[in-house]
């Protein structure tokens, strides 16, 4: 075991190869989940768009009309060409202007729509735990600092030991 230690330690390019996969490792870890869903989104907004540009069916359409003035509490636009209503999720295709409202031409988003609900279900189902699993968390939250400042002290330590001149 020794051995191994110090061949690493004077392997440069062994050290290097170790910082970057236990490197790795904890990105993978702390945002994989996240680039998941980054992915799925974009994967339906790519179907979306697709449907939009090849011309999407009158009846298919949905009209939703929102006063400028007082829209409802459970609206929120997204971006320029979605919105959020009731927990249901829109992609517009076209817009007017009707005096104090807007009239949007949307399609309904449900594999977006299916996608938030799941992750919002989710989120409320781990901070909704016993409280034992919320003890349980305290006492995670509390050890993973200390979990990166043994994994920053041990690359530190191989990265600052140089090889023995020869």
């Amino acid at each position: 075991m020794i051995g191994l230690l110090h061949y690493i330690r004077t392997s440069a390019w062994l050290r290097g190869a170790l910082v970057a996969s236990l490197l790795g490792c904890v990105l993978v870890c702390t945002v994989g989940e996240y680039l998941v869903v980054k992915i799925m989104r974009w994967d339906i907004r790519q179907e979306i768009k697709n449907r939009i540009q090849s011309g999407v069916p009158t009846h298919e359409l949905v009209q939703v009309k929102i006063s400028k003035t007082n829209p409802p509490k459970d609206f929120v636009r997204i971006d320029r060409r979605e919105f959020r209503l009731e927990g249901r999720m829109y992609d517009i295709v076209s817009q007017e202007e009707q005096g104090d409202s807007i009239l949007y031409h949307c399609i309904f988003d449900e594999r977006e729509t299916l996608l938030n609900n799941n992750i919002e279900a989710q989120t409320k189902k781990e901070f909704a735990q016993s409280p034992d699993r919320q003890q349980q968390q305290k006492e995670l939250l509390q050890k993973i600092p200390k979990f990166f400042s043994c994994i920053l002290i041990f690359v530190l330590t191989v990265l600052s030991v140089s090889p023995k001149s020869q």
